[in-house]
């Protein structure tokens, strides 16, 4: 966690919602794809000489995972009105 805390990534707004079920069905299929990448992240299981590069990729990882999960929210809320 202190390779994560080193680096920033660049947060991009959440702009768009899913607004039928499809669109719902394919972020979720996105964020188990990220999800999976960022816990397989080998810089949380031993040390490297890749460990900034990883470290940045967890991180970036961790903030689709975060976008994503604010659009399923929303587009959930949106399709049960």
């Amino acid at each position: 966690m202190e390779n994560l805390t080193e680096t920033k990534a660049k947060r991009d707004e959440v702009t768009q919602f899913p607004r039928d079920r499809k669109q719902l069905q394919d972020l979720i299929v996105s964020l188990d794809n990220v999800v999976g990448e960022f816990a397989h992240n080998r810089v949380f299981f031993e040390a490297s000489a890749d460990d900034e590069k990883l470290a940045k990729k967890a991180l970036n990882d961790l903030d689709q995972i975060i976008q994503i999960t604010a659009k399923l929210i929303k587009g959930v809320e949106g399709l049960s009105k």
